[in-house]
């Protein structure tokens, strides 16, 4: 009995770990410092692909708060390409920090018109 228990508490323990994976969390707030809903966010590994729009990795549409999350990215520096209507965030945060490994990594772009 005192052996099941202990396989028991060992299960939940490792069920209790969350594996993370390299990921970036983006907010999108517009210039007046309000979260944007439904922003559709690009990421591309290199500057030739931001510019020319080929080659994205992932693309999310921003939640009710404004966040977007990529999950399973490697530990390098992206462009961000964040688009709704007529704003976008060009000249405003279009390239992150090199992502720390294994980490979730949070910043804030801002878009405008």
């Amino acid at each position: 009995m005192k052996r099941i228990l202990t396989v028991l508490a060992l299960g939940f323990v490792l069920m209790s770990f969350q594996i993370i994976t390299t990921q970036v969390k983006i907010k999108v707030m517009n210039n007046l410092g309000k979260v944007e809903e439904g922003v559709r966010v690009r990421l591309y590994k290199t500057e030739e692909d931001y510019k020319s729009e080929k080659n994205m990795v992932e693309e999310h549409y921003t939640d009710a708060k404004g966040y977007v999350t990529f999950k399973n990215l490697d530990p390098i520096a992206y462009y961000i390409n964040a688009v709704k209507d007529n704003k976008n965030n060009y000249g405003n945060g279009e390239k992150t920090e090199p992502l720390k490994e294994k980490q979730i990594n949070k910043m804030t772009v801002i878009i405008q018109e």
